[in-house]
């Protein structure tokens, strides 16, 4: 399963070799891929031993479906929770990170501060690939665009919620 026109479709492309079948999967947001795949799986002719993925940001979604399903998987919550850099850095017994969870909380937030931001601060989305929208900012300015920049252009599959690292 994969968007229309995946390399794997090819029924005579360099995949071929490597599936039985390729089902396009259309019309699916990220929080409904589990049940998207779900559904498509229960109406396929054949039987479907597991479910896989090589995207990391796929992983919870692909294994609650696995969950729903009864097969074999690590649990979706672990995943959620690995890919998680804000949930993974409160494990560390020196949390020093802040969560924003939108853009206009960030900013109304900002002057209402009891205590002023440090700097430099490092500026990350909570998920996504290695250093995609991640920034090192000496100011409120360069934090403010920093923000603006990872609320905005990095993938919506990942960006969540953003950290800032202290």
């Amino acid at each position: 399963m994969d968007k229309p026109g995946h390399w794997m479709e090819d029924p005579t492309g360099p995949g071929a070799h490597l599936r039985e079948a390729f089902i396009p999967l259309r019309d699916y947001t990220f929080d409904g891929l589990p049940q998207k795949i779900v559904d498509t799986v229960k109406g396929l002719p054949f039987r479907i031993d597991g479910l896989m993925t090589c995207v990391d940001a796929f992983l919870p979604g692909i294994a609650r479906a696995a969950e729903i399903l009864g097969l074999h998987t690590v649990p979706a919550e672990a995943y959620r929770r690995a890919g998680d850099k804000f949930q993974t850095r409160r494990l560390c017994p020196t949390h020093t990170s802040i969560k924003v969870d939108s853009l206009a909380a960030f900013l109304a937030d900002l002057g209402k501060r009891s205590e002023p931001l440090k700097y430099p601060l490092v500026v990350k989305p909570t998920r996504g690939h290695g250093s995609e929208g991640a920034s090192r900012v000496e100011n409120q300015q360069e934090l403010v665009e920093a923000v603006t920049f990872a609320f905005y252009t990095t993938s919506p599959l990942y960006s969540y919620s953003i950290l800032l690292l202290t």
